[in-house]
């Protein structure tokens, strides 16, 4: 499986953003468990090639309204 690897900024911390080919979020982790959040996505898709990508701008829109503090905004 090939999935992508963005990053953002957030109030609390950079937050790792990993999506397949077709925009789906597969995780959601901080920049400080990047070990754990490899190993989840291990467990989960077994060998994954992880290569830079711009995240879908629907999820990166997503976030930016949760932090605004409109929390429907990831219903």
């Amino acid at each position: 499986m090939r999935l992508q690897l963005d990053r953002i900024a957030s109030p609390i911390g950079v937050i790792r953003l990993v999506h397949d080919d077709e925009g789906r979020l597969r995780s959601l982790d901080f920049e400080d468990f990047e070990a754990r959040n490899l190993k989840l996505l291990a467990r989960h898709y077994g060998r994954a090639d992880l290569t830079a990508g711009r995240a879908p701008n629907a999820v990166k829109a997503a976030l930016d309204g949760y932090f605004a503090g409109d929390l429907a905004a990831l219903g």
